[in-house]
């Protein structure tokens, strides 16, 4: 009867001394999975453009849709790290040269002929100017009312032909104007152009741009919008 006492003693010291240790045990900390090359990658916002227009009808809602969606961008990518950009250079994952690629300017296309409107959505690596979207609608006698046309999202407004003594005075006006929340100008000699990068929560249309330029004295004229990634110079 002792014995058995004792072996049952001795078995439950046992269990209570397993059970002290492995709770005295340190938890093993969870490793976090490794990221990615692609992850590294940051991705843009998709832009989403709307516009109104004169000449769209249900007989050639079709065509239209067509050849804003047959509209082109050059892009370069990394296929092994799935990076894909606006601008030729290395890949940021694995420093390989980039390869040029095609591939379609929007992602959405929505042509309406009932309210005479066109909305698309940007892909967030390609670029587009607004030249040649009119170019595209004016196939099909579409053209965009510049009254109601919002200069959305990150852009790049084109003045060709300016000078770089230009900058100070087109800076200043759209400055003074307060049409944008973000505004930097500068000059690209390659082009001969001068680009103001903008940015506005409540985007201004080009009509009304145009307008303040002239008023404050530019003489440059406001030729042309670019969407899409900036060059690593300006952005």
């Amino acid at each position: 009867m002792k014995l058995e006492r004792i072996a049952s003693l001795s078995l439950g010291l046992l269990v209570a001394t397993t059970s002290l240790a492995a709770q005295a045990e340190p938890k093993k900390t969870q490793e976090p999975a490794s990221t990615p090359k692609e992850a590294a990658v940051k991705t843009e916002q998709s832009t989403q453009l709307a516009f109104n227009v004169n000449g769209l009808t249900k007989d050639n809602l079709a065509k239209v849709k067509e050849s804003l969606q047959t509209l082109m961008s050059q892009t370069f990518v990394c296929e092994p790290c799935h990076v894909e950009q606006a601008m030729a250079g290395k890949c940021p994952a694995c420093k390989a040269d980039l390869t040029a690629k095609k591939k379609a300017v929007f992602q959405t296309v929505t042509p309406s002929a009932e309210d005479s409107s066109v909305k698309v959505i940007l892909d967030p690596s390609a670029m587009i100017r607004l030249s040649e979207i009119e170019s595209a609608l004016a196939k099909n006698s579409v053209k965009i009312d510049e009254t109601k046309l919002p200069i959305a999202g990150k852009a790049q407004l084109v003045f060709k032909g300016a000078t770089a003594d230009m900058v100070p005075a087109i800076e200043k006006a759209l400055k003074d104007a307060k049409l944008f929340d973000e505004v930097k100008v500068t000059h690209d000699a390659a082009t001969g152009e001068v680009r103001a990068m903008v940015r506005a929560a409540m985007p201004p249309t080009r009509a009304k741009v145009a307008t303040t330029l002239e008023t404050a004295g530019v003489k440059a004229p406001l030729s042309d919008v670019i969407w899409g990634p900036m060059p690593k110079a300006m952005g």
